[in-house]
């Protein structure tokens, strides 16, 4: 049995990001969630980048908060200066070094490295600070077989030429 039941948003512990109704990055792309004009992303890897540009083509002002020096730092080094132009073009904004540490009615608080902190408005906002596996649910799976092969986002998340491959593999063992 091959189990790949994938990965799982993860939820930061930000205090007001419930109360706000955050919603996910995923959830955007699919039409599944509506943002308003203002849009803060939490989070600057390439699918807070590739939202952001989504949103921005929509008519959205957006900013993208990102606690790394850079971002899209999980992008190949050819499509990432791509990525990056083209958030540039569409007046997307990025904070970078800047880590989201409240959530207020309309307002999400960022601090910086050296503890300086600015206020964002954010009539919406859009998680994207990555996925966790689905451990439980293999967990779950791993006695209903003799022979199991786990593989794919469930292992751990990352692009999906490794899932692909992963499975490749476990379908020849069988």
């Amino acid at each position: 049995m091959v189990i790949a039941v994938g990965a799982e948003p993860a939820q930061p512990d930000i205090p007001g990001l419930a109360e706000a109704g955050a919603v996910w990055a995923g959830d955007v792309f699919a039409d599944l969630a509506e943002t308003h004009d203002d849009v803060v992303i939490i989070g600057g890897g390439g699918m807070g980048c590739e939202a952001a540009l989504h949103l921005a083509r929509k008519g959205r002002t957006v900013t993208v908060v990102e606690m790394l020096p850079e971002a899209a730092l999980d992008f190949n080094v050819i499509n990432r200066p791509l990525l990056l132009a083209l958030l540039e073009r569409e007046g997307v904004g990025l904070r970078t070094g800047c880590r989201v540490v409240e959530v207020r009615a309309g307002t999400v608080v960022a601090e910086t490295s050296d503890g300086e902190r600015t206020e964002i408005p954010a009539e919406s906002i859009v998680s994207a600070v990555g996925l966790r596996p689905r451990t439980e649910v293999v967990a779950a799976l791993k006695a209903a077989a003799p022979c199991v092969s786990v593989v794919g986002d469930c292992v751990k998340p990352r692009l999906i030429l490794q899932a692909v491959v992963e499975g490749f593999e476990a379908a020849i063992e069988i």
